[in-house]
């Protein structure tokens, strides 16, 4: 009971744990400058944490986990895209629908058990990703 009593909400508690792992593989993933690299370390990044994913699929927080991942690929994409003069709700709709599309394919990989290589779901993310 301690522990939660200084969180307002079972969001900030997860929010709190989960934040600093995702700043740490944005972080070093920012610091590629390999686009290849990039996919490879966010594919060892969801394959490493699937657990986490997997229990926030069961526990329906998975939204959390989203919205941390967004916030941050949303940084990541601010410097990998070359699209200067997407501003505004060009560049605010893009970020949602590279964001969300790639975390949904993480997350369906994981929800469908893994069935396919990670090299497989590297490879589709790769393609989706031109």
């Amino acid at each position: 009971m301690a522990f939660y009593r200084n969180f307002d909400s079972l969001e900030q508690v997860l929010e709190e744990y989960f934040e600093p792992i995702y700043a740490d593989i944005f972080n070093k993933t920012t610091l590629q400058t390999n686009h290849e690299q990039k996919i490879t370390d966010l594919t060892k990044f969801f394959h490493e944490h699937s657990g986490d994913f997997q229990m926030a699929i069961e526990s329906e927080y998975i939204q959390v986990l989203y919205k941390i991942f967004k916030s941050h690929i949303a940084r990541l994409y601010d410097k990998i895209v070359p699209f200067p003069d997407w501003t505004g709700a060009k560049r605010s709709y893009w970020i949602d629908f590279m964001s969300a599309g790639v975390f949904e394919v993480w997350v369906m990989w994981i929800k469908n058990g893994q069935k396919e290589s990670l090299e497989e779901i590297s490879a589709l993310l790769r393609l989706f990703h031109k």
